[in-house]
């Protein structure tokens, strides 16, 4: 299922709107609070294995922050971004301009098909309330069938925010036991910031 067309416009103008106000290349238009805060995300991520050697698809990429943080901590990670923003992508694509490991695609991710690769990631791609919020599960389905090892994601707690009007919130373990119909072998992680957490789903 694709992003219906006012969700994708709520999508497109809550990060055109941070980025008028923060600018492009601002850790705060995507939403971002701190760097610190999504390189803590980035860190639990990198958790899901050794990613030397590794072909990666980041959805939702932004400016591929996500990949400046594996290529320093991973060998030879091979790296594709997909966003819908083209800014985010512009950028992107300058940034990591003279790297041949790396590749930005500006796409809907929701409405197009996926490549096989050993590794699938979203950090915070799945936090703006949609009125469509099945389309999360779907994509994680979806990521899940095209990855060949795992795909790993984050998304925020509903114990400490409750979803509202921008932000949509999770409940922990009832996202537990849904994803454990998708996968046997899951991890839970939830100790790097209190309102957030992340979960690998493992082929």
């Amino acid at each position: 299922m694709s992003l219906i067309e006012s969700d994708k416009n709520k999508l497109l103008n809550f990060y055109q709107n941070l980025t008028k106000k923060n600018g492009i290349g601002s850790h705060r238009s995507l939403s971002w609070n701190t760097k610190d805060t999504q390189h803590k995300r980035f860190e639990a991520l990198s958790r899901i294995g050794d990613l030397s050697n590794k072909s990666i698809v980041d959805l939702g990429c932004g400016y591929g922050d996500l990949y400046l943080f594996l290529r320093k901590k991973f060998r030879d990670v091979k790296y594709t971004g997909i966003d819908i923003n083209r800014d985010f992508i512009d950028f992107a694509k300058e940034k990591f301009i003279n790297d041949k490991n790396c590749n930005f695609i500006i796409n809907d991710f929701s409405d197009m098909s996926f490549d096989k690769a050993d590794y699938y990631f979203a950090s915070g791609a799945f936090s703006l309330n949609l009125k469509n919020n099945n389309l999360y599960f779907e994509l994680i389905e979806k990521m899940f069938s095209a990855a060949k090892i795992s795909i790993g994601f984050n998304l925020l707690d509903k114990e400490f925010h409750d979803s509202d009007e921008t932000f949509l919130t999770y409940d922990v373990i009832d996202t537990y036991k849904k994803l454990r119909k998708l996968s046997g072998s899951i991890d839970l992680i939830h100790d790097y910031l209190y309102y957030d957490f992340t979960i690998f789903l493992y082929k």
